[in-house]
């Protein structure tokens, strides 16, 4: 049997999604999300950061902003690296798969961009 590496999280941005791009070309869109929780009746807030891989980078960059709502369906990946001073750290991150906006903010996007997004089924989410 095969291991599960599964997550589906909804909450808000908590800034806008900057894109880059690798040395071969591939969009690269990081952000991160808040998502809420409710414990004995306190309110805590988790933050988990995300990478967008490729085209479905490209075509949500311009609408993904700060305080929008969305859901995301991917993987934890796990980045570990070495400090200069030989300390071992490491980072969870969500590799996203699956993208869906919740709230109509993108109506307010260029209307060249808005044509292009037309193809990409939002009320469905986008797969890579």
């Amino acid at each position: 049997m095969s291991d599960i590496n599964c997550i589906s999280i909804v909450g808000r941005l908590t800034r806008d999604v900057e894109l880059k791009y690798t040395n071969s070309g591939t969009a690269i869109g990081k952000a991160a999300i808040a998502v809420n929780r409710y414990f004995n009746k306190e309110k805590e807030v988790s933050y988990f950061d995300f990478t967008i891989w490729g085209k479905l980078a490209e075509s949500l960059a311009a609408y993904l902003k700060k305080g929008i709502r969305i859901g995301i369906v991917g993987e934890l990946i796990q980045q570990r690296w070495v400090t200069k001073e030989s300390e071992k750290r490491s980072k969870i991150e969500i590799n996203v798969r699956t993208v869906q906006l919740l709230d109509s903010n993108y109506k307010d996007a260029p209307s060249k961009e808005k044509d292009e997004m037309e193809e990409v089924p939002f009320n469905r989410g986008v797969r890579l």
